[in-house]
């Protein structure tokens, strides 16, 4: 198939219990070793949140290489390790096996997250003891220090002390007391890193940390993007989901030092900004004054339910401060910082989804035009059982009303890009149940779909009431056909409406191309990936406001040629200018693969 492809760059302007979640905290005492942090039922936010200082120990000359696995909360909060490190005199290395120090920040979210760090933890334990080989010599590093963090250490502890070779492990909440555990298992003392008396932990959940003070240490220069944590920890309780038992309760960070790294952010020519929260949407700040004036009550989507309560801290100062600041009006004031950036969130649940924040989305130009809507199954028992609070017909009517409100003006509401969350095999799992999913799919027809199979936390309520009765092969018959039927879908949807539309991209980098050939790569406001042949000069240089104008233009406009032609020559011509990472550019392909929109390269 043939494809046409316009580039035009933008100018970019300044402008425990059994159930339910217990913050009892898990007394670690063994004999064995020990613990830097007895850890108490004592849950002060004091505790949780002692503060660091330089002087708390003093490296000599420490490396320090992080590992991150899993979601982009724990990307965001590596980068808030690497500031707390870099703020306590180590030194960042780019090669594992040239620092001193090794953290890996993992996942506990499935049984394959975790199965492929215990053969990372090998891999370090093995530079200790038998060490690495350069030409024919082995150089041992038995002095190298291993952490775990995140929700492993949350949820394993134990086991990862003294069945790992682990030297430390730290919970979410924890990483402010990095230089203290490290301090623990005397980095400078006598005793040798790795054996049984030197060990440290923190595993200690908090009510209240969310490191709003802490400025974060992102890795990559030039990248366009940057991650936000706004939110942290979950109160829905998902049957089948571990974060709330190795993340905590909601808290939500303040206002006023989300706008500021925003702000810093635009300052350092970042193009796209990423809110993120376990569950983002449930955004509520308690300290700071509305500027909506009147408190307003708290909804859900309609047909969905409140499965929890976000605790009230003082009621009587909240209904001065106007009820606090929810998301929508969180998502109003980080647009308005600079309407040249992007702003995206993630991950939400669908019971957010309210009307007034749909069309909170619609209106901002620069709030993107995707949505992430987890849905886990198409099955309204399988949904209960889940404990998800809707059914079927509630998440179709809560698409449907996305896109009427969003892309309305679209064919099919492609202009709205959707992606979700499902799962395979979840505990009792019937065939018909399973067909329920494939028929969403095929119902909804998404840009984007994560796809796995149940995997059993034992703390959660599904591992501790329900049996894990789907076979192996059951379960990856019906993942496999959970991709299939998205991949089928996706490409379906992209041929038979994208041919002809015109995307905002931003240019995130050089793609893979045929020798000879130049090519890029970036996502549109709808967030899918286009791939399309360096043209050389680009005549054309516009703001994002008149790209944006152009690219929401009807269907009908714009797989007319000559309408295209016009509207570009109404806007005049600007400056000769190069594609090159970090710009918008406007492209207009008329083929596709898969869930990406591609052009064809020339050889």
């Amino acid at each position: 198939m043939f494809a046409r492809l316009l580039l035009f760059a933008l100018a970019a302007s300044c402008a425990t219990a059994v159930w339910g979640f217990g913050m009892q905290q898990h007394a670690l005492r063994y004999n064995k070793w020990r613990l830097y942090h007895q850890l108490t039922s004592e849950n002060t936010p004091s505790a949780a949140a002692t503060a660091f200082t330089a002087n708390a120990i003093q490296p000599p000359d420490k490396k320090f290489y992080i590992e991150t696995h899993g979601c982009q909360m724990n990307l965001s909060d590596s980068e808030v390790v690497r500031s707390v490190l870099l703020s306590a005199g180590y030194e960042a290395c780019d090669v594992l096996e040239d620092a001193d120090l090794i953290l890996t920040n993992t996942c506990a979210i499935r049984e394959n997250a975790e199965s492929k760090i215990f053969q990372r933890l090998k891999y370090f334990n093995s530079l200790k003891t038998k060490g690495l080989k350069v030409k024919s010599t082995r150089i041992k590093r038995d002095n190298i220090i291993v952490g775990v963090l995140g929700c492993m250490a949350e949820r394993l502890k134990d086991k990862l002390l003294e069945e790992e070779g682990v030297d430390f492990i730290a919970g979410p909440d924890a990483y402010r007391d990095l230089p203290n555990l490290l301090n623990a298992v005397k980095i400078n003392g006598e005793s040798q890193p790795g054996s049984t008396d030197t060990k440290a932990a923190n595993v200690q959940l908090s009510l209240d940390e969310t490191y709003s003070d802490i400025t974060p240490v992102r890795l990559a220069e030039g990248n366009n993007h940057a991650f936000v944590t706004i939110q942290r920890g979950c109160n829905n309780h998902c049957a089948f989901c571990i974060v709330p038992y190795v993340r905590g309760v909601e808290r939500s960070r303040p206002v006023q030092s989300i706008l500021s790294e925003v702000c810093k952010l635009r300052d350092d020519g970042f193009k796209e900004v990423v809110l993120l929260g376990q569950n983002v949407n449930s955004y509520w700040d308690q300290t700071t004054l509305s500027t909506l004036g009147t408190a307003r009550d708290y909804s859900v989507a309609p047909g969905f339910t409140k499965r929890s309560n976000t605790l009230v801290v003082n009621k009587s100062e909240l209904s001065e401060l106007g009820g606090g600041v929810r998301f929508g009006e969180l998502l109003t004031l980080v647009s308005e910082i600079d309407p040249e950036m992007r702003i995206r969130f993630q991950s939400p649940h669908p019971k957010d989804f309210t009307d007034d924040l749909l069309h909170l989305v619609a209106a901002t130009p620069n709030i993107c035009n995707s949505l992430h809507m987890p849905a886990q199954s198409g099955s309204t028992e399988v949904l209960d059982r889940m404990k998800r609070g809707y059914t079927r017909e509630a998440y179709m009517s809560l698409i449907q009303r996305a896109r009427d409100i969003i892309a309305g003006s679209s064919p099919e509401g492609v202009a709205l890009g959707l992606s979700s969350d499902f799962i395979s095999g979840f505990c009792d799992e019937t065939e018909a149940e399973h067909q329920d999913t494939l028929s969403l799919l095929r119902s909804i027809g998404y840009d984007q779909a994560f796809t796995y199979s149940y995997s059993r936390r034992e703390q959660t309520y599904a591992g501790l009431f329900y049996q894990d009765n789907i076979p192996d092969d059951v379960k990856s018959r019906r993942l496999t056909e959970l991709i299939d039927t998205f991949q089928q879908t996706a490409n379906d949807r992209n041929n038979r409406l994208e041919v002809g539309r015109l995307h905002v991209v931003l240019v995130e980098g050089e793609a893979k191309s045929k020798p000879g050939c130049r090519a890029w790569t970036g996502r549109t406001d709808s967030n899918k990936r286009v791939i399309f042949d360096d043209p050389g000069n680009i005549v054309e240089e516009l703001t994002k406001e008149e790209a944006t104008l152009i690219a929401r233009t009807p269907i009908a406009a714009q797989s007319d040629e000559s309408s295209s032609v016009s509207m570009l020559a109404n806007i005049g011509r600007k400056s000769t200018s190069k594609v090159e990472k970090g710009k918008y550019v406007i492209v207009q392909v008329l083929y596709g693969r898969g869930h990406t929109l591609r052009v064809p390269l020339t050889n």
